[in-house]
């Protein structure tokens, strides 16, 4: 599939879920199957690694909407102040369930396309705006070299290895710690990078074909509006 399609497969497919419904949700958890399935053992580990990062985003996300909504609070053995409400819950589940969806669609595009292919991708799509005066070129320069930066210094990120029956006050201050030091360390080598020079290799415009894909998959989420389960 031509990378610009996937990018705009993958716009529309989050536009579709900003707002789903019970049926555009499995219709879209079915289509992340299907496309998972697919995929390498290495492609299908990298795509969930995203959703694995941002796990306790996911988690508060169902405690907020859980236990700050108000309605019926969830039968169970709990005081009624430690009780989630069932609507609370329903729609942290839902909007988690959301996240979760759009991170893999997320780790797929990734891991199927390369980084000049993204970047060629989203200069094509944003080729357009020449017309109004901006320079996309620049941003697609810009792109590039903030994405070969974060790879460059990934390695910066990671905190040193915890010691044996480490306590959870002391992870804490070990990471901010770690986090204290990062941000002069990034400054600094910022600082000493070389001027580097970026080549755009431009992919040739996808076939009128391929744009059935997009259009396709518009059409399953309009349809899944009028199915009721």
């Amino acid at each position: 599939m031509h990378p610009v399609i996937r990018v705009v497969s993958f716009l529309l497919f989050c536009i579709a879920l900003a707002r789903p419904d019970q049926e555009q949700l499995i219709l879209a958890g079915l289509l992340i199957a299907a496309l998972l399935s697919r995929c390498s053992f290495v492609q299908f580990t990298r795509a969930l690694g995203m959703v694995r990062r941002l796990r306790w985003l996911l988690l508060s996300v169902v405690v907020i909407y859980g236990w700050f909504t108000p309605g019926l609070p969830v039968s169970l053995p709990l005081p009624d102040y430690l009780l989630p409400t069932r609507i609370g819950l329903e729609t942290g589940l839902v909007r988690a369930f959301t996240l979760i969806l759009i991170l893999l669609a997320a780790g797929l595009l990734l891991v199927t396309t390369t980084r000049s292919e993204l970047i060629a991708a989203l200069y094509w799509l944003l080729a357009p705006l020449r017309y109004l005066g901006l320079h996309p070129e620049r941003l697609a320069v810009r792109l590039s070299l903030t994405l070969a930066y974060v790879e460059q210094q990934q390695h910066l990120w990671r905190a040193p290895p915890p010691p044996q029956q480490e306590r959870l006050q002391g992870r804490i201050n070990r990471i901010a710690r770690h986090l204290g030091s990062l941000l002069p360390r990034l400054f600094e080598q910022a600082t000493e990078q070389p001027r580097q020079s970026v080549t755009l290799e431009l992919p040739a415009p996808p076939g009128l074909i391929q744009w059935g894909w997009p259009v396709a998959l518009c059409a399953g989420f309009i349809i899944s509006t009028f199915i009721e389960l």
